[in-house]
């Protein structure tokens, strides 16, 4: 009797060739002629015994890989929701200050005429502070000097993407009433062109073109130097403390600027108290 009778034979047996089957199969100790999935076929002639719908080899549905491939393809994948998010401005930070020490990419820069023998010592140092958050800030101090004023430079970065935003905290101290140099924040091209200042006290033969001053900057405040132009040779608007003091700074009227790439720190001295802080200096594109 081949295959396909016997499964005819077994399946028009009914319950009583199984209950037989069943009875024999404990008479005898053995599991040859158990049924485990109930399809008919003996789980020793059974291709699959544990699977109802397949009895032999020919049971079995070939799938062809590249409809399998296919399919996989259609089914639809789910989005990332780290990526798929709006990106927002990149920041750079030109110094936060948190090493602890000054980075070698600083350099001074003194005004001799008027420093007397403290000539060539340097003012500015890496303090801890609780002023801003961080540990530590750059720091001037006008104990050395009597007269005259020292800077400090960093050059390391460029800028030249309209729509860019310089911000930095800083305390420039107490209010500038002498005749000497205050303390300001230069912001210069290559070529050493102020593009935007921010002082104590606005200098009057530079018709306060590039020039922020406001009382607030006593400090300590953040600074906020918004939506710089090359192409209209401005800052849109200038915030102290993310209040709009000012908008459309225009750069200095003799220079055609079409980068940044210099931060300058002036540290000034007249035999008053105004010693300058400043913290994270960075910038956005």
């Amino acid at each position: 009797m081949d295959d396909s009778t016997r499964r005819r034979f077994l399946r028009v047996s009914g319950i009583v060739g199984t209950v037989g089957l069943a009875g024999c199969s404990q008479l005898q100790g053995g599991s040859d002629i158990q049924d485990s999935d109930g399809d008919g076929v003996i789980d020793s002639e059974d291709y699959a015994p544990r699977d109802p719908s397949v009895q032999d080899a020919e049971d079995v549905e070939e799938v062809d890989p590249t409809e399998q491939d296919e399919n996989e393809q259609d089914q639809p994948t789910e989005s990332d929701p780290n990526t798929d998010q709006p990106q927002g401005p990149e920041i750079i930070v030109i110094d936060d200050f948190e090493s602890g020490s000054l980075s070698p990419n600083w350099r001074d820069v003194f005004d001799t005429s008027n420093v007397g023998t403290d000539a060539g010592r340097s003012v500015f140092t890496i303090r801890s502070s609780t002023t801003f958050d961080g540990q530590y800030v750059l720091q001037g101090n006008r104990s050395p000097y009597s007269e005259g004023g020292s800077t400090i430079t960093r050059d390391d970065f460029m800028i030249q993407s309209d729509g860019a935003t310089i911000t930095f905290h800083a305390k420039f101290g107490e209010a500038y009433t002498g005749a000497g140099r205050p303390n300001r924040v230069d912001f210069r091209s290559p070529d050493g062109e102020i593009a935007v200042r921010v002082t104590q006290r606005l200098d009057r033969a530079a018709k306060n073109t590039g020039f922020i001053s406001d009382e607030s900057l006593r400090g300590p405040v953040r600074v906020e130097l918004r939506n710089i132009s090359f192409q209209d040779q401005q800052v849109e608007e200038v915030a102290i403390d993310s209040e709009i003091i000012d908008t459309n700074i225009g750069f200095n009227l003799d220079a055609d600027i079409d980068s940044i790439d210099m931060v300058v720190v002036e540290q000034g001295h007249w035999r008053q108290a105004h010693n300058i802080v400043v913290d994270d200096i960075q910038y956005s594109i």
